[in-house]
């Protein structure tokens, strides 16, 4: 690297290290108190237009996602886990929060599910109170797997969870993984998640895999090309994880690190009876979604969304429509790779790039932005900003 990329690369890092925030809140959660006691939403669901539509001419929801109401005792620690980031927002200080002296609702009785609430926090006092059960969930949950997992992720990126599934697909018994992304059109608008990254996963989870093991694993993006024809979403912003029809995590975590160790987040695990499956909470959740993504004419058979091994993707039938298509690679490549092609070819805009970084310094230009240089900027980018580590 030159002299000049390598003052660039430094001085970036002290400005994405001033950027960077420990315990950012990312989670999406209401806590209310009705007639029917504590009930709390905890899940991916912005308060935004673009996951809600209200009538047939208003413009359809762009964003899938998936939010969990609850109650009883789950409602309550949702509640503590509220009352915690209060008591340390620096906004709040002097402010009085209602339902700080709510005392614990009694568990509902069967057939209600059990619920557990899970999530990361760093404390503002250095980060000695931590929380990293959502991560810790994850991964016992994937440990315990015995037969399939499906994940909805809009990241898709952590190489823990990456390990842990190459390890389960290689056990005999265990049938399908199972994923449902977004493509990098989608991604590109707000993540800046580099094509690679998500190949690292994907290599990762097939690490030293067999044929018989590399079938297991399904891979599927929400299907653009069909969206505004269908009105259906393109973007996927929903964190969940099914298995086995008995275990069902709802939240905002993604699967990377800045939600496993940096950001405040919030789930709840929800799991019943493994013996009494055909009505459980996680099988009605994922047939419910994958009945959601067909549109067919006639409508397709149950088995499509009811058997947890018929996974939801297009059938050349003519009739069948599924908005969900197979993933094999990006169609667009990483911004790195596009502007090092526009620096290359000389373009007004790389040039007027180049000017603004390194202030009209013409050796500076010249030499501070190879291709190998725009890769490592764009890797200190992620590595600081948009998917940090704590710890």
């Amino acid at each position: 690297m030159t002299r000049a990329a390598d003052s660039l690369i430094v001085q970036l890092k002290i400005i994405l290290g001033t950027a960077t925030n420990p315990g950012a809140h990312h989670e999406k959660v209401v806590v209310v108190k009705n007639d029917n006691g504590l009930v709390a939403y905890c899940g991916g669901m912005d308060i935004n237009p673009n996951r809600l539509a209200s009538g047939p001419s208003a413009p359809y929801p762009t964003v899938h996602d998936v939010t969990c109401r609850v109650a009883g005792p789950a409602a309550h620690e949702v509640l503590q886990r509220f009352k915690r980031r209060w008591a340390n927002h620096p906004g709040t200080h002097g402010i009085a929060l209602g339902g700080a002296n709510e005392k614990p609702p009694k568990e509902r009785p069967q057939p209600a599910p059990y619920a557990t609430v899970v999530g990361t926090y760093n404390s503002p006092n250095g980060g000695r109170d931590r929380d990293r059960s959502g991560r810790d969930a994850y991964l016992k949950i994937i440990e315990n797997a015995q037969s399939y997992i499906y994940i909805e992720d809009q990241y898709l990126v952590n190489l823990d969870i990456a390990r842990a599934l190459n390890k389960k697909i290689k056990e005999p018994n265990f049938q399908r993984l199972m994923f449902a992304i977004q493509d990098a059109e989608a991604t590109r608008s707000d993540l800046l998640i580099p094509n690679r990254k998500r190949r690292e996963f994907l290599t990762a989870v097939t690490d030293g895999v067999n044929d018989r093991e590399r079938e297991k694993v399904v891979l599927a993006v929400l299907d653009r090309r069909r969206s505004a024809q269908d009105r259906y979403h393109p973007g996927m912003h929903a964190k969940t994880m099914v298995v086995d029809d008995q275990v069902a995590v709802i939240g905002s975590t993604n699967i990377n690190q800045r939600s496993f160790t940096n950001d405040s987040e919030t789930s709840i695990v929800v799991f019943q009876d493994g013996t009494k499956v055909e009505g459980n909470f996680a099988r009605r959740l994922r047939s419910e979604t994958w009945q959601e993504y067909q549109h067919s004419r006639p409508p397709a058979s149950a088995n499509y969304y009811e058997s947890p091994y018929l996974y939801p993707l297009v059938i050349e039938d003519g009739n069948y429509v599924s908005e969900l298509v197979k993933y094999d690679k990006e169609p667009l490549d990483d911004w790195d790779v596009v502007i090092a092609d526009a620096l290359r070819q000389g373009s007004v805009g790389s040039v007027l790039v180049i000017g603004a970084i390194t202030d009209w310094d013409l050796q500076k230009m010249s030499v501070a932005l190879s291709p190998v240089d725009i890769t490592a900027i764009f890797d200190l980018l992620w590595d600081n900003v948009i998917d940090p580590k704590v710890d």
